[in-house]
């Protein structure tokens, strides 16, 4: 599949002057325990848009790694319960483009709802997806850095989010955006692929990290939590510094820089402890 997304399906109805009032957060379970920081960033930039912002502590996995894995029945009931934890959510912006395009998978896979079938489902956006559409004309702040954004595969094959990160990145003053050689190559990561094949996602890590070095950048960023924890691990062990980040922590940062500069500059975020995106 191309860069035609399937997102379009799960985009809420209304006219193009339509924003929604409250936006659920979902942070998914191992972003809340491995990169809580991203979530808080994610939850600070949508306050700052303008947001209100609800996070359901009830919504815990979206049963991706089940379906991946094969467990057809056990990623039904995991996205079954997520679906219960949502109920009443007016729509909903996901800290990670696999886990949105797997839900929006589930949604179509399950029959629509109506009176007879309980509450209608929440719309389901990837974050950036979100940002885009109901954010993407307001200041984007400033960030004298280049960076490297690293596609991710759902990113930039079965959702928005990849062009979407591209578009808010554009408008971030004194940012310079690059993109390694082969942008469209996988990390290696894979969720079980890189349990049941260590070496060869390793090696596809390694393959990717060195393109991503050539570019010359400072840090980089991505729409998915997974691939950074990846390259960074890989990094580490190379020695290879540089900063892994989501684009979420950017974008935030970068509002920040706007309006403290020198702030920004002397005082750099510290790592949350695990669990500190739940709110």
């Amino acid at each position: 599949m191309g860069e035609a997304s399937q997102e379009s399906e799960q985009r809420p109805a209304g006219g193009p002057s339509w924003r929604p009032r409250l936006v659920t957060l979902f942070v998914p379970c191992y972003v809340d325990q491995l990169r809580p920081e991203a979530g808080i960033a994610a939850l600070e930039l949508l306050e700052a848009h303008g947001f209100e912002v609800d996070v359901r502590l009830g919504a815990i996995c979206c049963g991706q790694p089940f379906a991946n894995a094969g467990y057809a029945e056990a990623s039904r009931a995991t996205s079954e319960h997520w679906l219960q934890a949502m109920s009443g959510a007016e729509c909903v912006a996901v800290l990670a483009s696999s886990c949105a395009v797997h839900l929006q998978r589930e949604s179509r896979a399950r029959p629509p709802r109506g009176a007879d079938r309980g509450a209608p489902e929440p719309p389901v956006l990837e974050l950036m997806a979100f940002l885009a559409r109901f954010a993407g004309a307001a200041p984007a702040g400033r960030w004298p850095r280049t960076v490297c954004l690293h596609s991710s595969c759902h990113g930039l094959r079965e959702s928005d989010a990849d062009r979407s990160a591209r578009a808010l990145l554009a408008r971030v003053q004194d940012l310079r955006v690059v993109r390694a050689e082969r942008a469209d190559e996988c990390c290696g990561f894979g969720g079980g692929f890189s349990v049941e094949f260590p070496e060869l996602s390793v090696r596809m890590g390694h393959d990717r990290l060195r393109e991503i070095v050539l570019t010359g950048a400072d840090e980089v960023v991505a729409t998915d939590v997974s691939c950074l924890l990846h390259l960074e691990g890989i990094a580490r062990a190379e020695g290879v510094r540089l900063e892994f980040r989501h684009v979420s922590e950017l974008l935030r940062d970068a509002l920040r820089e706007a309006e403290s500069p020198r702030a920004s500059a002397a005082q750099p975020l510290e790592r949350a402890p695990a669990g500190a995106a739940r709110r």
